[in-house]
């Protein structure tokens, strides 16, 4: 999968801790990760669900987050400030989509004041 690995190390998740949540093998994992097993369609819709993204997003079919930061009671990033998922975020996309985050999030203050 092409962006398992870049959404775990942004989660700062060993492929044993993901393994536990999505209930496979630290092997399976790495597998996975390195094109030598395709996912399952359950394997692909639990990490998204999981990692709060689409499932185009996770196979690498498109480039951007489509969801945005989960902050429900059970999401992956309930011990992650908002500071922490936003860079986490920012680190798993390009240049040009870092700047369009940093465009909005200048709208959003301007608008604030």
């Amino acid at each position: 999968m092409k962006r398992l690995r870049e959404l775990r190390k942004a989660a700062n998740m060993s492929q044993t801790d993901l393994g536990k949540k999505l209930n496979l093998c630290q092997q399976q994992i790495s597998s996975i990760e390195c094109g030598v097993v395709k996912a399952t369609e359950d394997i692909i819709i639990n990490t998204a669900e999981f990692f709060n993204v689409s499932t185009d997003y996770l196979l690498g079919m498109k480039t951007a987050l489509v969801n945005a930061i989960d902050l429900k009671e059970n999401s992956l990033y309930t011990t992650q400030t908002m500071e922490e998922q936003v860079i986490a975020y920012m680190k798993s996309v390009s240049h040009k989509e870092k700047r369009l985050i940093l465009e909005l999030a200048r709208t959003i203050y301007d608008q604030s004041l």
